[in-house]
């Protein structure tokens, strides 16, 4: 577990990584927070941090729960015993994000990791929703304008139910930089983890909000969940293509689903969402006149 030092020919107090020097804020600086985990992105290859993961959830300890992001994280170099799962709650120290004025970005002290409770899901996901249904944006459009509107401090995470999910589409993945390669070889240097494999494919949602005059969204599919689920189901002999469309459109986006997205936009594509993650309870039942109906 890495620890700060004093880089005396700098003045500046960091951690070190790949010769990169990463500042650290002041001890004012740090907020104590309790947070939902909701998502958990697949990791990528920085030039400064190496194999990092970004990881958002809903802030519990606030006056109003809003979404928060926290990067970097490298989550596989955790310890075991701080190793969250989605939709835990966990607690930690954080400050602003010094390079990335988003209004939920917060760098994490990763060494205060403390794990609490997971929520599990029932068939309505009830534990888990009665903190994000408050959170749902009108349409996507919301999160869109917001973000290309010129106010850095406009939502750049939400959630928002699609009244449509047309299609997943499927690319090839781009392959990594001749830094990104390096980058990773020397990180796999000092540590025993698992080599961390490129994404074959790239999946994108096409899908519609509930915006009136919605022309479609096409959204690159960034959970970490789709990429294991590719090589899981590569191992066992199956079609992964085949296999990932199938359970994140027709299972995840089944019409007994109550879909939601966790959207997020990304650091230097202002206005350029992802899709997140996916929330995929069961339709709530509602008794009206009598009768059963599924509520939207």
């Amino acid at each position: 577990m890495w620890r700060p030092f004093h880089d005396a020919a700098r003045g500046i107090r960091g951690v070190p990584y790949f010769g990169a020097v990463a500042q650290i804020a002041a001890p004012s600086d740090w907020e104590e927070m309790e947070v939902l985990v909701t998502v958990k992105a697949y990791p990528a290859i920085s030039g400064t941090y190496g194999e990092v993961v970004c990881v958002a959830g809903v802030r519990l300890d606030a006056p109003e729960p809003h979404f928060v992001r926290f990067f970097p994280v490298q989550y596989r170099d955790l310890q075991p015993e701080q190793r969250f799962q989605k939709y835990q709650v966990i607690r930690l120290r954080a400050c602003r994000h010094s390079s990335d004025r988003r209004a939920e970005s917060y760098r994490p002290d990763t060494d205060s990791i403390r794990l609490g409770q997971f929520l599990p899901p029932d068939r309505s996901w009830a534990a888990r929703r009665r903190w994000l249904d408050p959170l749902v944006e009108p349409t996507m459009y919301t999160l869109v304008r917001g973000r290309r509107g010129g106010n850095h401090l406009a939502p750049s995470l939400g959630l928002v139910r699609p009244a449509r999910v047309i299609s997943i589409d499927v690319r090839a993945s781009e392959d990594w930089s001749e830094t990104q390669d390096a980058m990773l070889r020397q990180g796999n240097l000092f540590s025993a983890k698992r080599e961390l494999e490129r994404a074959p494919h790239t999946f994108r949602y096409r899908w519609e909000c509930e915006d009136s005059g919605c022309r479609g969204h096409t959204q690159t599919i960034a959970d970490w969940e789709i990429g294991e689920a590719y090589r899981s189901w590569q191992r066992q002999g199956h079609d992964p293509v085949e296999a990932i469309k199938h359970r994140w459109l027709d299972v995840l986006c089944a019409e007994r689903r109550d879909t939601h997205f966790f959207v997020g936009d990304q650091h230097q594509r202002r206005g350029k969402f992802l899709v997140l993650g996916v929330l995929w309870p069961e339709r709530r039942v509602e008794v009206r006149a009598g009768q059963l109906a599924l509520a939207a």
